[in-house]
Order: C-alpha cells, then sequence, then structure tokens
C-alpha cells in the first residue's frame, strides 16, 4: 500500500477512518507477519480495546506465517509459539548452555481495555490499533503509545490507525478526534474536500471494495 509506505518513510502515523469490509486488519496481519519474516528483531503489536478484535488480526497474521512455514524456504521456528505472542527462535546447545538463535522477532497481541498504559515501556517496528471506532480511551492509548515509534523527534517505528464508525459515545467520538487533528496526534493528513484549508486524515469510503455485477459489460 503506497500510503503505508509513504508514512513508513516520512515518519508519519496513518489514521483511517473506513467503511466496514474492506480488509484492514487483514492487511495489517499482512504487514507484520512480513516485517516478522524478513527483518531481524523487528517487534510488531497488534492492539485493540477489546481482545477479540486484537486475537482476530492476530490470526490474519499467524495464518500468513502458517502458510510461509508450510509452503516455503522463509518459515521460522517460534519460541514461544502462542496465540497472542511470538518470536523467531530456537533453542541450542553451544557448550553445554543452552542459548537462542534466530531472527528473534516479534508479534504480539494485546488489549487497551481499562488499561490505557498497557504497552508502556515497549517498542516496536509496527503498531496496528484495530477497531478505533469502538476505542473509548483511544486518546489516552495513543498519548502513552506513541513512544513505541518514536525516539523525541525521531520516528522508529509507525502506527496504523483504522476503524469504521461504532459507539457515538463509546468510542468513535475519540477516534473522530484523531482523525479531523490528524497534525495534532502526528498522523498523516489530507486536504478536507469540504471544508478549505481543512486537513483531515485518510478517509476510505464505504463504496470502496464493495462486491457489484457489471449488468452492461458494453459500457
Amino acid at each position: 500500500d503506497l500510503i503505508v509506505d509513504y508514512c513508513r518513510n516520512n515518519g508519519l502515523n496513518l489514521c483511517q477512518v473506513k467503511g466496514r469490509r474492506q480488509g484492514c486488519s487483514y492487511k495489517a496481519g499482512a504487514v507484520t507477519s512480513h516485517e516478522y519474516t524478513f527483518y531481524k528483531d523487528s517487534k510488531n503489536i497488534i492492539s485493540a480495546f477489546l481482545s477479540d478484535f486484537s486475537d482476530n488480526t492476530m490470526a490474519f497474521a499467524l495464518d500468513n506465517l502458517n502458510f510461509l512455514k508450510t509452503n516455503t524456504p522463509f518459515g521460522h521456528l517460534r519460541d514461544p509459539d502462542k496465540s497472542n505472542y511470538v518470536q523467531a527462535r530456537y533453542k541450542v546447545d553451544v557448550g553445554g548452555v543452552k542459548v537462542y538463535k534466530g531472527y528473534h522477532s516479534v508479534i504480539e497481541s494485546i488489549t487497551f481495555k481499562d488499561k490505557p498504559t498497557a504497552a508502556v515501556g515497549k517498542s516496536c517496528t509496527w503498531l496496528v490499533m484495530d477497531e478505533a471506532g469502538v476505542w473509548p480511551n483511544i486518546i489516552q492509548a495513543w498519548g502513552y503509545s506513541e513512544p513505541l515509534v518514536r525516539d523525541g523527534n525521531i520516528a522508529t517505528g509507525t502506527a496504523l490507525m483504522f476503524g469504521s464508525a461504532g459507539s457515538m459515545e463509546g468510542g468513535s467520538q475519540y477516534f473522530y478526534d484523531i482523525f479531523i487533528n490528524p497534525d495534532k496526534y502526528n498522523m498523516l493528513s489530507f486536504p478536507d474536500p469540504e471544508v478549505q484549508d481543512k486537513k483531515i486524515g485518510y478517509f476510505s469510503s464505504s463504496a470502496k471494495g464493495r462486491w457489484g455485477i457489471c449488468r452492461d459489460p458494453e459500457s
């Protein structure tokens, strides 16, 4: 995705309001599994307010890793190998001492429910914040978590924050604040097509990516 690459190459993060069923969770699983597979010592965090959402995206990443391990030479041995945490490493005996070898890259799934500080003390290459539209403490969670992808003024990773409209009282109003103030939250900004000189986050209409039937193939 060109927008994701642009964010990574320019030290920015992405806030995306989107229609449902556009495959963003699946794409996030692809981004993190690619990083895990091909970049040594990379740290990837998949998060959401509720574990149901983060675990679902984590499952997409694990499906990719399992496919690579079964069908290609790029798969890594994993230790630990859990549904919410995997690390690319294996244990060997070196002169009677057990040591770990391998890429040491990580994918971890965490939840921010009732704990906006859940990621404090960590660092990561990719920080996925899924289903942001139903995330009541997302502003606080982002405030505590932005240092995971930044060291002072230097970007060390990229955050991907996306979601559809959810409960306006329970989460969307806070996600909306980030969306309409992208510069304030160090997000990639775009011109607002409806308000001159106004910037917003990335909007992907629900009209995109829909199945359809071509009723006039000659047109």
